[in-house]
């Protein structure tokens, strides 16, 4: 037997219920994100992958996103009748406490790496573009403007080449600077 928790109680006390009708829907304590995968992209998923899972949460009045990963557990041999979508279930690799993070329904981003990148992940917003894309570095209160190599693009953020993770990155204000500006560091 194994633990699961109530989701929704369907029928109150005395009620009729037909014969096959559901009283209460359980779930089980783990968190299964479902996707469909083209014919053209599903020899790249692979059982036990790592991905990223992306959840944006706008039930409040601002915008939070929340990272969570996770792997694939389960690929369909034969894709969908009617999307011709193969099915991928990506199990999320979270504690009892985070069950909270995802409800039923939720719309989510999955990030899976096709390859491999050796790289530094900065928000797309922090790199400027001339005759070749570049950022700014700072070096003793000096912006210093220095040319990247775009590895990968996400949607908000890109993986680069041509940087050290330790280096300091201006990601706010950089259109009003200039190479060799001197600049103030601002946590």
């Amino acid at each position: 037997m194994k633990d699961g928790l109530v989701s929704n109680v369907l029928s109150e006390a005395e009620d009729y219920i037909s014969s096959g009708h559901p009283v209460v829907v359980v779930r089980d304590e783990s968190l299964i994100v479902t996707m469909g995968v083209s014919s053209d992209d599903i020899h790249l998923m692979n059982l036990q992958d790592k991905v990223l899972i992306e959840s944006s949460d706008n039930r409040g009045t601002e915008l939070r996103s929340t990272m969570l990963n996770g792997h694939i557990a389960k690929i369909t041999d034969d894709p969908d009748q009617e999307t011709r979508l193969f099915e991928v279930e990506i199990e999320l690799d979270v504690e009892k406490n985070q069950l909270d993070k995802l409800k039923i329904g939720d719309i989510v981003t999955v990030f899976k790496s096709t390859s491999k990148w050796s790289g530094v992940k900065l928000p797309l917003s922090a790199i400027q573009s001339d005759q070749f894309d570049y950022v700014f570095i700072v070096l003793d209160d000096t912006a210093i403007e220095r040319e990247i190599d775009i590895l990968a693009h996400f949607d908000n953020f890109v993986i680069v080449d041509g940087l050290e993770t330790a280096e300091v990155v201006v990601i706010e204000g950089m259109r009003a600077l200039d190479d060799k500006d001197k600049v103030k560091v601002v946590e």
